[in-house]
């Protein structure tokens, strides 16, 4: 059992976000006389995976399995990246029918007519948030077989002039996994959904004010 009494406190603070992604989603359904567009079924999606995959995350993290939990920080910031990719695009309707109709955003394209890719879109989203980049490339290491599994695994010390190997084999946490590796993980989950939640949002805005967002657009292009 871990001993840092602020994994669960972490824990219980990403878990109570679920009250914001109901009452945006809600907001966002109702929004300018309940109209549907295609770009709210998208975001529909999105907060169900977001849902999920916390639940998936703190069950995990709760369970001592950070080898299952580590991964879904990195599915957390493609749901980030997806819904950013709505707000890059010349149409974010047409965008969201081509995804609902198969398409992979990579193949897609943004208002510069660039490809959007997980590194071009990492690297247009962390101009705002710096910490992107380096979350995405510290996450995507749990997601295929790397040297983070195998230093999760394992251990070594010099004894007598040795150097030991310790190997753990098992389906829960080790000594090697320390508490503070688990925290800048849980810490990482709340940041991305933070601003996740912020581009659901900004969504929801838009659909019920589309009067201020023409004008706003109107007076940035003078």
């Amino acid at each position: 059992m871990k001993k840092d009494t602020r994994i669960e406190t972490e824990l219980k603070e990403l878990e109570s976000s679920k009250t914001l992604h109901l009452e945006i989603a809600k907001n966002m359904m109702e929004a300018y006389n309940s109209s549907l567009y295609p770009l709210d079924l998208l975001a529909v999606a999105v907060f169900k995976r977001s849902l999920s995959l916390i639940r998936g995350f703190s069950d995990s993290i709760r369970n001592k399995n950070f080898i299952c939990a580590a991964p879904l920080v990195r599915l957390q910031l493609d749901n980030l990246l997806r819904f950013y990719a709505c707000f890059i695009v010349t149409n974010p309707h047409d965008f969201a029918v081509q995804i609902l109709d198969g398409k992979h955003v990579r193949n897609l394209r943004d208002m510069e007519n660039k490809k959007m890719t997980d590194r071009h879109l990492v690297e247009k989203l962390s101009k705002e948030f710096p910490w992107i980049k380096p979350v995405y490339e510290e996450t995507s290491g749990y997601i295929h077989l790397s040297n983070k599994h195998i230093f999760n695994t394992m251990n070594s010390k010099v004894e007598d002039e040795k150097r030991v190997f310790t190997v753990i084999v098992g389906d829960e946490d080790s000594e090697f996994v320390k508490d503070s590796l688990i925290l800048e993980a849980i810490q990482a989950m709340k940041e991305i959904t933070k601003v996740l939640l912020k581009h659901l949002h900004g969504w929801a805005y838009t659909k019920d004010n589309p009067d201020k967002i023409d004008q706003a657009r109107k007076n940035n292009s003078h």
